[in-house]
C-alpha cells in the first residue's frame, strides 16, 4: 500500500472527498493511478501535498520523468 493511499485511509477520506478537496486539480480516476504508483504531474502533486498538509516526500508520490526541468 502506497504512502499517499494509507494516509488517506488513516484520514477516512475517499478518494472523491480528495478530488473535491483539491478543487479537481486531482480527478478520483487519477488519484487511484497514483496511489498504484503512476507517476504524477507536479501541479497534481502540489495539490495532493495541500490537501493533506504534508511535503510532497512523506506522500510517496512519483514525480513524472522530466518534471520540474
Amino acid at each position: 500500500m502506497t504512502k499517499l493511499r494509507l494516509t488517506r485511509l488513516e484520514r477516512g477520506l475517499n478518494q472523491s472527498t480528495v478530488e473535491k478537496l483539491s478543487m479537481g486539480a486531482v480527478r478520483q480516476h487519477r488519484l487511484s493511478e497514483i496511489e498504484r504508483g503512476m507517476p504524477t504531474k507536479p501541479a497534481e502533486a502540489m495539490a495532493l501535498s495541500a490537501v493533506f498538509g504534508l511535503p510532497i516526500s512523506e506522500l510517496g508520490i512519483t514525480l513524472a520523468e522530466g518534471a520540474g526541468s
